[in-house]
């Protein structure tokens, strides 16, 4: 736009970004894309040709990518599966089987059941494989596969459990241990709503949500790696449940000791 009231700088160019990063340590090198890095700090804006252009969107769409929760959280569990699975070990004070056994004692027999993050086929995945047709879902290829080995009676799917989908009306419980706490809670609501639609009226969620105020947190867990946590403090969580057209059974709160600390979760019942 120019303004010609204006002596210098009498030209101004608005400008739409394409794909933001928060954490520009994350970019890709300028250079990757033709650009010379003195370039960048010289001036304001850069003339690219088309081509270099191109290539810079798409580097910068794949750091972005790379940064996404989602593709952090299966990273760091394809990764740690091994540390996992010994971290895991040392929980204490979890009240999940008792839950589950409670579940199940208002499903119908022999229910069909999703479970969201699936993971490496523990316990909780077994019993409910052996009492039900269980599909599990999650997005670490690893846990997957371990999953399909120690529980070939069930159906493991991998993938984004903020993006599958299936048929309306279609199970008679969905359950989510310890998982949701990984993924971003911009996205509670819409999975909240999917859930609700994929269960059978008088269906179940059993689910563990974080029950402290996280906007989103990256840093180092198991093994080393990178992951993600993210939540609500439950007044809201419990809201979005309900939104989503939930009605609460029970709620409460649990703290288990894990081998780096005390973690408290919010556990809901909600029925269709």
């Amino acid at each position: 736009m120019h303004d010609p009231a204006k002596t210098r700088w009498a030209w101004r160019l608005p400008i739409r970004p394409l794909v933001v990063l928060d954490d520009l340590d994350r970019a890709p090198a300028a250079e990757e894309a033709g650009i010379f890095p003195r370039s960048v700090w010289r001036h304001s804006y850069i003339r690219l040709s088309e081509e270099q252009f191109e290539r810079a969107r798409a580097l910068v769409e794949h750091a972005a990518s790379l940064h996404r929760p989602q593709e952090v959280v299966a990273r760091g569990y394809d990764a740690a599966a091994d540390a996992f699975a010994d971290w895991q070990r040392g929980v204490r004070g979890s009240t999940r089987l008792d839950r589950l056994e409670e579940l199940l004692g208002l499903l119908p027999e022999h229910p069909d059941v999703l479970e969201l993050g699936a993971g490496a086929g523990v316990l909780s995945t077994r019993i409910l494989a052996a009492r039900g047709n269980l599909v599990g879902v999650d997005i670490s290829a690893e846990q997957v596969r371990r999953a399909r080995e120690r529980v070939p009676a069930a159906r493991f799917v991998h993938g984004d459990l903020t993006s599958v989908d299936f048929d309306a009306a279609s199970v008679d419980a969905v359950v989510a241990f310890y998982v949701l706490n990984h993924v971003a809670r911009e996205a509670y609501a819409e999975l909240l709503r999917r859930v609700a639609r994929w269960l059978r009226p008088g269906g179940y969620l059993l689910a563990s949500f974080s029950a402290t105020d996280t906007p989103g947190w990256y840093g180092e867990w198991v093994g080393g790696v990178e992951t993600f946590f993210s939540g609500y403090e439950p007044a809201e969580t419990l809201r979005l449940v309900e939104d989503a057209g939930l009605a609460l059974v029970r709620h409460d709160l649990e703290t288990i000791e894990e081998p780096d600390g005390d973690a408290t979760f919010l556990w809901v019942l909600a029925r269709r």
